[in-house]
């Protein structure tokens, strides 16, 4: 599998040389790199598909992914948001929320009243 995706970054590299602006290429690129585990430059393809497109559920959802790995689940829960946005019945939602876990509470303020027993 490793020299497909090595062909397959090379092959998604000479469409971006003839037009940056491939978001299609973009998304592909990003996802070899996921695949291998290199989540930043994985973002960094994913962002900038983003940046030409955000309506782009499927660069939406692997930037979250992405996101997730390295850490930055916050950042995550944005673009999961964005892409339960432009595909709310897509499968892959629970994926995605399995992986975040649940959103973190905000904390309780020290001047609020006990809970009411």
């Amino acid at each position: 599998m490793e020299g497909n995706l090595v062909k397959a970054r090379e092959l998604y590299k000479k469409v971006l040389a003839r037009d940056p602006k491939s978001v299609g290429a973009l998304v592909g690129l990003g996802s070899t790199y996921g695949l291998q585990s290199d989540y930043t430059n994985a973002a960094a393809a994913f962002e900038k598909a983003l940046s030409l497109d955000d309506q782009n559920a499927a660069a939406h959802w692997a930037l979250a992914k992405a996101q997730i790995y390295l850490g930055e689940k916050e950042r995550a829960r944005a673009h999961l948001e964005r892409f339960k946005q432009l595909d709310p019945t897509s499968s892959r939602i629970a994926d995605l929320e399995n992986m975040l876990g649940p959103s973190p509470q905000p904390d309780a303020s020290p001047n609020a009243a006990p809970p009411h027993r």
